[in-house]
């Protein structure tokens, strides 16, 4: 629910859905970042970030490098037209979270992160026993 409207005001006023403006805030605050590291913070799967990327690459916001530590891997990073974009994206999503929190008093926002958190954690250690059980680890 809370992606759609995101995705719906990104898509109106920016040209882009919410996967790709996950990806830019990621690049915009970590910098430079291999598709499988974005996975986590996105939550999104590698495939659904690899397709932003490739969005976003046609757009001219990214570039793909590559990793000097790991060869089979590349890295992408915001171009200079892609910093310029995070930064324009930037306010509208901080309004945006803030809005959207000042529906909770501080300690319902605690336990909302703290259950949010205990969600992603889970899910992730699903999605690493669903892997196993694919390759026949498990």
């Amino acid at each position: 629910m809370l992606s759609i409207g995101a995705s719906r005001t990104f898509q109106k006023h920016f040209g882009i859905g919410v996967r790709e403006w996950r990806v830019i805030a990621i690049l915009g605050d970590q910098g430079p970042a291999n598709a499988g590291e974005m996975v986590g913070p996105a939550a999104f799967d590698k495939a659904t970030v690899s397709r932003a990327i490739n969005t976003l690459e046609e757009l001219g916001f990214v570039e793909r490098l590559p990793d000097q530590s790991d060869g089979r891997k590349q890295l992408v990073r915001l171009t200079s037209s892609g910093v310029v974009f995070h930064d324009r994206i930037v306010p509208l999503a901080k309004m945006r979270a803030k809005v959207l929190e000042s529906a909770l008093t501080a300690q319902e926002r605690a336990q909302f992160f703290l259950i949010i958190g205990k969600l992603r954690a889970q899910i992730e250690w699903l999605e690493a026993e669903e892997l196993k059980d694919r390759r026949g680890g498990g």
